[in-house]
């Protein structure tokens, strides 16, 4: 799973891939039910890389080269396609 992250699942588990399709889909949830608000989330770092991953267009691998610290921000901001702004601020 870490090593080839994309379709490899763990045993009982999803793979980076299916992850990445579910956060994807309940961000988009949550945006469209905040239109013209901010919107925050607490989130593991799992599912924070998967949206680090889709703002700044990253492969699996290269989104598990971000490192997530506890209680740091990641923001991400939507314009009509999601951008990654700020990744592992800690303010």
């Amino acid at each position: 799973f870490w090593d080839q992250p994309g379709e490899v699942a763990p045993p009982g588990g999803e793979s980076w891939n299916m992850l990445t399709a579910r956060v994807n889909a309940a961000t988009d949830r949550l945006r469209d039910q905040a239109i013209h608000e901010d919107l925050i989330v607490v989130a593991h770092f799992g599912a924070i890389l998967t949206q680090v991953q889709r703002g700044l267009e990253l492969t699996p691998l290269e989104a598990f080269e971000h490192k997530i610290a506890n209680l740091s921000l990641t923001r991400l901001t939507w314009n009509g396609a999601w951008r990654t702004t700020a990744i592992n601020q800690i303010l």
